[in-house]
C-alpha cells in the first residue's frame, strides 16, 4: 500500500512484517466492534442487517432501521393471506407475486419458490427477527399479524413462531 518494493534488506522486511501485523490486528478490532454494535442494535429491537424484501433500510437520526416498503409489503401481506387460506400452491403464490412485480433484494431478479418460502417463514414480517441464534422483538412495524404468521407456519408445517414478548 505504501508503493514500495521490498528489498532484500532484513530490517526493511521486518518493518514490513510488523506493519502488516498491526494492520491485521486493527482490522480484527474493528470487526469485533462492528459485531458488538450489531448485537447491541438487536438487543434494542433494531434489525441490524440489510432489510429483507418488503422492508427498506432508512436512517432515523444516527440509526439505520427497517420500515415496510409500501408496494412490496402489500404483495407480501397478500402472499401470507393466500398461503393461510390454503387454496393455492407455493408455485401459484410465487407466480402471483411475480405478476405483481415482486423482486428479490437485488431488485433485478423475480422472486422464486425458494425466496417465497424464505419470506413466509421469516419472523421479521410479524415483528420479530433472528440474529445470532436468538429471536428478538423488533421495534419495526410488522407486515402481518402474529395470528396470520402462525396460521401460515401451521400450513407449512414449520416450527417458526412469532411469540408474544
Amino acid at each position: 500500500k505504501e508503493g514500495r518494493v521490498l528489498s532484500k534488506d532484513p530490517r526493511e522486511r521486518l518493518m514490513h512484517t510488523i506493519k502488516m501485523l498491526i494492520a491485521k490486528k486493527n482490522t480484527e478490532i474493528l470487526s469485533q466492534e462492528i459485531k458488538r454494535g450489531m448485537l447491541e442494535k438487536a438487543k434494542k429491537g433494531i434489525y441490524p442487517l440489510r432489510a429483507p424484501i418488503g422492508y427498506l433500510n432508512v436512517k432515523r437520526g444516527d440509526t439505520r432501521v427497517v420500515e415496510p416498503d409500501k408496494n412490496s409489503s402489500a404483495i407480501i401481506r397478500q402472499m401470507f393471506m393466500m398461503m393461510a387460506k390454503g387454496k393455492m400452491s407455493l408455485s401459484q403464490i410465487t407466480r402471483v407475486a411475480q405478476a405483481a412485480g415482486l423482486t428479490r433484494r437485488d431488485g433485478k431478479r423475480m422472486v422464486d419458490n425458494k425466496t417465497v418460502i424464505a419470506t413466509l417463514t421469516n419472523p421479521i414480517y410479524c415483528g420479530q427477527f433472528n440474529y445470532q441464534g436468538k429471536q428478538y422483538k423488533g421495534i419495526h412495524k410488522p407486515v402481518v399479524s402474529r395470528k396470520l404468521f402462525g396460521r401460515v407456519q401451521k400450513k407449512l408445517g414449520d416450527g417458526v413462531a412469532c411469540e408474544s414478548a
